[in-house]
């Protein structure tokens, strides 16, 4: 169990980990072996690449851990 999370800060406002080549591909992966992939307000693989290096905080988990964390966000 448990949740991978690398939101946001002061720093990275915008998240740390690119959508492109680190969150979508690991939320794909997640999705596919039941989990759930989200930035805490929307799911991953929702996301429109807005451009090749854009950064999105991101949240890997069980479908239950990772709605429960979303829950909290809000």
């Amino acid at each position: 169990g448990g949740v991978f999370g690398y939101p946001s800060d002061k720093k990275n406002v915008n998240g740390k980990l690119r959508l492109l080549y680190e969150a979508a591909p690991m939320g794909f992966i997640m999705e596919q072996a039941g989990g759930k992939a989200t930035t805490g307000t929307e799911p991953i693989h929702d996301l429109q690449p807005k451009s090749v290096h854009q950064r999105v905080p991101t949240y890997l988990g069980s479908p239950e851990d990772v709605d429960e964390l979303v829950a909290m966000l809000k």
